[in-house]
């Protein structure tokens, strides 16, 4: 959940279709869905190292795509699953991540957020915060908006 893509290739580079490359890549995804090469290793325990270290750039906020993923963590399942460990959990990355992206649309001195939120269901909750994080991600990038579109 940190905005990362782990790219797996065959073990014997004979297999892979360009053998000079490593087996395994780590880069980092952009909202517009361009990446960044981060890390490159024919070792996985050099790679799970490199993850298990790996600290997002300072200033930098999750994705589009994770806090979509975290969002959908965060709903409720089942009628059983309201409330459960698994569920709050799930809800507090979620709501972290989107405290990080856009902190100002959901601080609890923000009224128009609590007028959004009051006497809602946890998954409207979610859904209201993942609207106002498209608007927010089409507004900072308007080449976006079809992209985005699409996830709805």
């Amino acid at each position: 959940m940190r905005d990362l893509i782990l790219w797996v290739d065959y073990p014997d580079p004979q297999d892979r279709e360009l053998p000079e490359n490593l087996r395994f890549g780590v880069c980092r995804e952009f909202d517009d869905g361009t990446t960044e090469d981060l890390y490159s290793a024919d070792e996985w325990n050099l790679v799970r190292d490199f993850l298990d270290n790996y600290s997002p750039p300072a200033g930098t906020a999750p994705n589009y795509n994770t806090l979509l993923m975290l969002s959908e963590a965060a709903k409720c399942k089942t009628d059983a699953d309201w409330g459960s460990d698994r569920q709050v959990d799930a809800e507090n990355r979620f709501f972290k991540a989107a405290m990080q992206r856009i902190p100002d649309h959901f601080a609890d001195t923000n009224d128009d957020w609590q007028e959004a939120i009051h006497k809602a269901t946890s998954d409207e909750i979610i859904e209201e915060a993942m609207g106002r994080i498209v608007k927010e991600v089409v507004r900072q990038n308007p080449n976006l908006a079809a992209l985005l579109e699409k996830k709805d």
